[in-house]
């Protein structure tokens, strides 16, 4: 209703992220439910209600990144976005959002985890030198949490590039 009430307003793509923020907040909930409810139960976890919540708030992401591209907080929305592509198993998407926020917003303070993530894509597709190269981008940056493990990961992939002086270098 605060959407329709301020459409075309200065305070429209602000509800319209918040409203992503809140989708992605119940997503987590409803995860968090469904494993509970599923261990209680003895049954397998169904994740049926998290992906309906994670599209809704993939259409959410969509409309602001269309309708308002200059957001201030639109990197924040390419990484929602890409992480709730993620979630619901679709990664080309969540890749090409997560490239997109690296490349147009390499000083986002999402970037990091974005960069992770695309080195993790490549890992997966044993395309260790692109990892590298996602990895050597949070290397730079000593200050965040994902530092040790961009580490722990650069010495796996140079392991995997059969370079073991620089796996080993990494580990220490």
């Amino acid at each position: 209703k605060l959407i329709r009430k301020y459409r075309g307003k200065r305070k429209e793509p602000i509800l319209i992220s918040k409203l992503s923020i809140v989708q992605q907040q119940m997503a987590a909930i409803i995860f968090r439910l469904a494993h509970s409810s599923a261990h209680h139960k003895n049954k397998s976890v169904s994740l049926k209600g998290y992906k309906a919540v994670m599209k809704r708030s993939i259409k959410t992401l969509d409309l602001l990144i269309r309708k308002y591209p200059k957001f201030e907080d639109i990197p924040l929305a390419y990484f929602m976005r890409g992480k709730a592509f993620e979630e619901i198993e679709k990664k080309i998407p969540a890749g090409k959002d997560y490239l997109h926020l690296v490349t147009h917003y390499p000083q986002a303070r999402e970037s990091t985890s974005a960069y992770m993530s695309l080195a993790q894509f490549a890992i997966d597709k044993d395309e260790h030198e692109k990892a590298i190269k996602f990895l050597v981008e949070v290397e730079k940056r000593p200050y965040t949490s994902q530092f040790p493990f961009a580490l722990y990961k650069l010495g796996w992939a140079h392991y995997n590039l059969k370079k073991p002086e620089k796996a080993l270098g990494y580990m220490e």
